[in-house]
């Protein structure tokens, strides 16, 4: 009965339950198949375990490295098995899932899958060479043990250079291994973005593939020319050594057959004989001197490499002691945190058991320290999110219509209107009476400030009576108070509300330990004591272009981000080509406000008289305006992130017709750095600088909003906004040579002593200019000599001393810094300081001596032109980190107004720092000359 019913059982099966029995079947099998196996060896064992110890006692050395081998080969091939055997099982019980799965993945899903099963197979055949490579180098291993102690010194130096080879080309198949895999993982990313990507898109990425292909064939074709130059040398190396071996086998064979043949040899034969002899010894001295040319030359080689092992080996021995060092020191705090908690526990088992070690009053008083510290948090969560705005300025938010709005109004309207009225007779008319209630009026009493105004007509007609003495009104004295009352204006109040504000908010902060003490960490740097950190999660992808303090008030940070790298958290952000972040020193949380662009900025600048105004150049020519003075319900539409809404220019120059052709490089305030500033009736005017040496001079015009309406002619000009740019005047960079118009600029500086003249740092050096005169003099600052009509060198950067006006620094693109006075051409000092182009330059307002440097590969420098050496730099520090990136701009306050010695710094990966100096950077040198120059 029992076969019957499984035969039948078997026709009945369905296809997947026959497979299952099937792979069940196998499982079984395979495991009977083990356990025989597994007595085989057991009985093995128990008559070979005699053998192998009397083996063991009796084997050599070598035997024994043998054995301990194979033991190991063994051991690896049994858990190789295993692995092999757990596997079948999972691919048993997972594979109906795995065929139900491909009948229904997608085609995306197959492409995943084929794929993963390729790097499958590829990392299974690199474990499989791998272990190919242990056995022939374990059978290889006493050979070349053998081998090693009997090579000779050029045998080895062969052999080494073999290794290195096979090394390299290790490292080259596992980069492009590394390589192949990201474009595996990145392949689908790649189709579905040249699907959806734009004209343009596909345009930048062909041009992008292109440079590519162009840095591979130049890289290419170096490596080419390196080992031709290589094979030239060993080439002219053995010519010189074949010729030696000529020139002495010749001069042998002359001596040798000489006296043989000097009896038959007529006169004019001899004297052939010495011009040959002559030759000979000119050869022979030729041969010498490359002979001790190149040994000069092995020599010099010999001793590179022995200095580069030297080096290398301190380089391992430093990290050796730096790294015992940081273990002593993990396991003395292990120790003290140890001690420390066997102390607690100490005194925790003292007291007695059932008692608490706080009194009554304590722990009550600690429940109302802590019931604060919770009402502290959230008063301040709810004082981020509410955003205090002033509502009583203005009750309508539309201006007042001008004359031309009401004619426009009743325009081709007739002025008389006929009316149809229908009136009944006198007669018919009837006189109705209503009954109405009495109006009952009841007063109220209400305690109001008297100097807020709200009740004027309590205190315009009304006497004060005051009676004193015994008997009510009887004999006393009535006075009278005749001070009128001063009434509180409405507008007033708001502006000295919105002045306040700021103020106490920042004194709040302060208070509530959110200021720069509670923020700021040690850092790590030589010249700094202490760091804070600014980022904006939303600008994390935007690296910092530039980064400055504001010259009215310098506890505010204007930092420019570029363009987004990769997707950020904020669509709405990402949607903006560059952003613009104002931070508080006191507040490192988030930003006040969050000022956007749809242009690419290149370049900003803060006025040095409005604290409210930041300007900015775009990458179309394009001068834009942001006043930070406008509420937040007039920018409700640019978006927000995180409660902080963006705001989008103020005014914008796109829109006029005298703007600039190129990018922009520079913007700045026309005698920003005057040692008596802008006065105060006079306009503010922002100068511009193309990339191209165009200067364009733009009038900046505050209209008053309650007076005017909007104007057909105010382009440009956002809703409720009333600051404005007006074109004034343009300018090339020379004047004199029309050409030189289109020459390339970098950047642009004020004369501190005459603001009518500027300096322009340009292809051909840096141009002196003057804004109402002809030529000025001297008309370019920079090194004479050149070759091919070509200056030796181009400037990056420019910057005028404040302390003292006569002096000029110049950074230039070969890392170099040239000294300049205002009245020579030539410079009065050049210093080379780095390989990287020089990107900032400030100069200290309490030493004219003391200059900060940084170049293009984020190292900072501190230059000190007063000390004996003044081309080396007080101190250099890197400023590249791993979360942070390169240092890519910097920034000094006027140290006047500020609290501290502070210098802020930006990075590639859109972080802000802000760093405390140190004694360091101003502890002078004793022996310093001020009177060099």
């Amino acid at each position: 009965m029992g076969d019957d019913t499984t035969t039948k059982s078997k026709r009945d099966e369905t296809e997947e339950e026959r497979r299952a029995r099937k792979e069940k079947e196998r499982a079984e099998r395979k495991a009977k198949e083990k356990e025989e196996k597994k007595e085989k060896e057991e009985k093995e064992v128990g008559n070979d375990g005699e053998k192998e110890r009397k083996s063991k006692r009796d084997e050599t050395e070598e035997e024994r490295r043998a054995r301990k081998e194979k033991e190991r080969a063994e051991r690896k091939a049994k858990e190789k098995e295993e692995k092999k055997e757990k596997e079948e099982k999972e691919v048993g019980n997972d594979g109906e899932k795995e065929r139900k799965s491909k009948r229904d993945e997608t085609e995306e899903e197959r492409r995943a899958r084929k794929e993963k099963e390729r790097a499958e197979r590829k990392a299974k055949e690199k474990e499989e060479k791998k272990e190919k490579e242990e056995k022939e180098v374990g059978n290889d291993g006493e050979k070349e043990r053998k081998s090693k102690r009997d090579e000779t010194e050029e045998e080895r130096r062969a052999r080494k250079e073999k290794e290195r080879a096979e090394r390299k080309a290790k490292e080259k198949e596992e980069k492009k291994e590394k390589e192949e895999k990201e474009v595996g993982n990145d392949g689908e990313k790649e189709r579905k973005s040249k699907r959806d990507e734009t004209e343009e898109e596909r345009r930048a990425r062909k041009e992008k593939e292109r440079a590519e292909r162009k840095a591979k064939e130049k890289e290419e074709k170096k490596e080419k020319g390196k080992k031709e130059m290589e094979k030239e040398k060993e080439e002219t190396i053995d010519e010189d050594g074949d010729d030696l071996q000529d020139i002495l086998s010749n001069k042998k064979g002359a001596k040798q057959a000489s006296p043989r043949n000097e009896q038959g040899v007529s006169p004019e034969s001899r004297r052939g004989r010495t011009t040959a002899l002559v030759a000979g010894q000119k050869t022979e001295e030729l041969a010498a001197a490359m002979a001790a040319e190149n040994h000069a030359i092995r020599q010099a080689a010999h001793e590179a490499k022995e200095a580069a092992q030297q080096n290398e080996r301190r380089r391992a021995e430093e990290e050796r002691e730096r790294e015992a060092l940081e273990r002593r020191e993990l396991r003395r705090k292990e120790r003290e945190e140890k001690r420390n908690k066997r102390g607690n526990d100490s005194k925790a088992t003292t007291g007695p058991l059932g008692t608490s070690a706080f009194a009554a009053e304590d722990l009550q008083r600690q429940g109302y320290v802590t019931q604060f510290d919770k009402d502290l948090q959230r008063a301040t969560a709810l004082r981020r999110l509410v955003d205090m705005d002033d509502v009583a300025a203005a009750l309508v938010d539309a201006p007042p219509q001008s004359q031309y709005d009401m004619y426009i109004r009743s325009f081709g309207e007739s002025g008389r209107k006929q009316v149809g009225v229908q009136n009944p007779a006198e007669e018919d008319r009837t006189d109705v009476g209503v009954q109405a209630e009495r109006v009952r009026v009841k007063s109220r009493g209400v305690e109001v400030p008297r100097d807020l105004g709200l009740c004027p007509e309590l205190h315009t007609n009304n006497v004060a009576q005051f009676t004193t003495g015994k008997g009510g009104t009887d004999g006393g004295t009535v006075t009278e108070n005749t001070q009128q009352q001063q009434f509180a204006d409405g507008a007033l109040l708001a502006g000295f509300l919105n002045r306040v504000f700021p103020i106490i908010r920042a004194a709040m902060d302060e208070n509530e330990g959110v200021g720069s003490d509670a923020t700021k960490a040690k850092s790590e740097t030589q010249f700094s004591s202490s760091c804070v950190s600014f980022c904006f999660s939303a600008a994390r992808n935007r690296p910092v272009l530039k980064v400055l303090f504001n010259p009215c008030n310098p506890t505010y940070i204007v930092a420019l981000h570029g363009s987004c790298v990769e997707e950020g958290p904020s669509k709405e952000m990402d949607r903006y080509m560059s952003v613009i972040l104002l931070w508080s020193i006191y507040d490192n949380t988030a930003p006040e406000k969050v000022l956007v662009s749809p242009s690419v900025i290149t370049c900003i600048s803060a006025s040095p008289r409005k604290p409210y105004l930041i300007y900015g150049g775009s990458e179309d020519g394009s001068v834009f305006l942001w006043d930070t003075r406008e509420p937040e319900r007039n920018h409700t539409t640019a978006g927000r992130y995180e409660g902080h809404r963006f705001r989008l220019p103020s005014f914008s120059t796109s829109w006029q017709a005298g703007n600039h052709l190129a990018p922009l490089v520079s913007v700045t305030v026309a005698g920003y750095n005057t040692a008596t500033g802008i006065r105060k009736d006079e306009a503010e005017q922002l100068v511009s600088l193309d990339a191209f040496g165009e200067t364009h001079f733009w009038v900046v015009n505050e209209k008053d909003q309650a007076k005017g309406a909007i104007i057909d002619n105010e382009n440009g000009l956002n809703m409720f906004s009333t600051v404005r740019l007006l074109l004034a005047a343009s300018k090339g960079s020379d004047r004199a040579n029309s050409a030189s118009l289109s020459q390339e600029a970098f950047a642009i500086d004020f004369v501190p002593s005459d603001p009518s003249h500027y300096v322009v740092a340009c292809a051909e050096g840096v141009r002196h200019i003057s804004r109402f005169g002809s030529v000025a003099a001297p008309s370019v600052y920079g090194p004479s000599s050149r070759f091919f009509n070509q200056p030796i060198v181009v400037p990056s950067c420019v910057q005028y001393n404040p302390v003292d006006n006569r002096i000029l620094m110049v950074g230039y693109d070969d890392g170099s810094v040239r000294v300049y006075l205002h009245t020579e051409g030539s410079p009065q000092i050049s210093i080379p300081l780095s390989t990287h182009r020089v990107t900032e330059i400030r100069c200290s307002l309490m030493d004219k001596w003391l200059y900060w440097v940084l170049d293009a590969g984020g190292m900072f420098y501190l230059l000190d032109l007063a000390k004996g050496e003044r081309e080396l730099p007080v101190f250099s520090q890197s400023l590249s980190q791993t979360n942070a990136g390169i240092c890519t701009c910097f920034d000094t306050p006027p140290e006047a107004k500020a609290e501290s010695r502070m210098v802020v710094f930006g990075f590639e990966k859109g972080e802000v720092q802000l760093h405390t100096l140190n004694d360091l950077t101003h502890s002078l040198n004793p022996d310093r000359n001020e009177l060099w120059l």
